[in-house]
């Protein structure tokens, strides 16, 4: 019904004025396009004169009332707006309100519009367009895509600073190499001493035998580990306490894969000791889900 109508507002435009009766502002334009969103401040004015037919259409499904609307001569209402002819006695600048309910429920929107006669002046088609949205909800919401966009910027250059030290790391060279490399050997070799350990609990993550191992400047420890708890387990992280109360965190470790239930898998941790006074120490390591195993009376060669 509506596009029928579109076509008659075109359709019966009236001739253009003459000079002496320009179009008292652009609220008049024959056909309006009004983009609105929240807030909007104050009612925007729609031009209408007595004896032509104005037609307001949305962009959204729209319910629309009319003040005084027993007096327009003519209605007709459609889903996604309304046509009218005013009232024949609409006196030069009198207005009417017009309310149209955009939606339905909490997430409906109500609109006002002023309806300014001006005889011989009336808008045909008036376009509506109307964004939920606020400018502020936008800009709230450009602003948080910004701070999103920020965050995994940081995390790229994270990540890429985190492959360029592992490909270094792959660089090194392996085997006694690596070693040599790393200063680790010298005339004396590298040394290697037992560790006593204490028996395996029956249900929990124990040692089934320990040696500690001494380079030119590093120390190690290999540990061959077993457990029966549920869940497979893997090293995260390693820590050496003196009898003295001094901390020292793992320099590296290495664990070729998560440690099932029931079998046994070595572990081998490194630390750098130059700030770090040796004898007996305590060894704790700790992985999945804080499960952890601390290794009494560990001594170096």
């Amino acid at each position: 019904m509506l596009t029928l109508l579109a076509s008659w507002l075109l359709a019966s435009s009236p001739l253009p004025s003459s000079p002496a009766e320009q179009r008292p502002s652009d609220d008049c334009e024959d056909i309006r396009r009004l983009e609105l969103s929240p807030p909007v401040l104050s009612p925007p004015r729609i031009c209408v004169s007595p004896g032509t037919l104005t037609g307001v259409i949305f962009d959204h499904p729209v319910v629309v009332e009319l003040q005084e609307e027993v007096r327009f001569v003519e209605i007709t209402r459609g889903r996604m707006g309304i046509a009218f002819i005013p009232p024949r006695d609409l006196r030069p600048g009198e207005t009417l309100r017009l309310t149209a309910v955009l939606g339905v429920g909490e997430t409906s929107q109500n609109l006002t519009f002023v309806l300014v006669a001006h005889p011989g002046h009336g808008s045909h088609q008036i376009e509506v367009s109307y964004n939920q949205r606020s400018w502020q909800s936008m800009n709230d919401a450009l602003s948080q895509a910004l701070l999103a966009n920020r965050r995994l910027s940081a995390e790229k250059a994270a990540l890429a600073e985190e492959g360029t030290r592992m490909r270094a790391q792959l660089a090194q060279p392996t085997g006694l190499c690596g070693a040599y490399a790393g200063g680790q050997l010298s005339q004396r070799g590298i040394t290697s001493r037992r560790i006593d350990v204490p028996p395996v609990p029956a249900v929990a993550l124990g040692a089934l035998e320990a040696a500690g191992y001494r380079g030119s400047s590093n120390i190690a420890v290999e540990i061959m580990l077993t457990h029966q708890t549920p869940e497979p387990w893997s090293l995260e992280k390693a820590t050496l306490v003196n009898e003295r109360g001094e901390t020292l965190n793992a320099l590296r470790h290495r664990q070729v894969g998560p440690l099932p239930p029931g079998e046994k898998l070595p572990v081998f941790v490194e630390f750098d000791p130059t700030d770090f006074t040796l004898g007996k120490a305590t060894l704790t390591l700790t992985g999945t889900g804080g499960r952890t195993l601390t290794l009494p009376n560990v001594v170096f060669p």
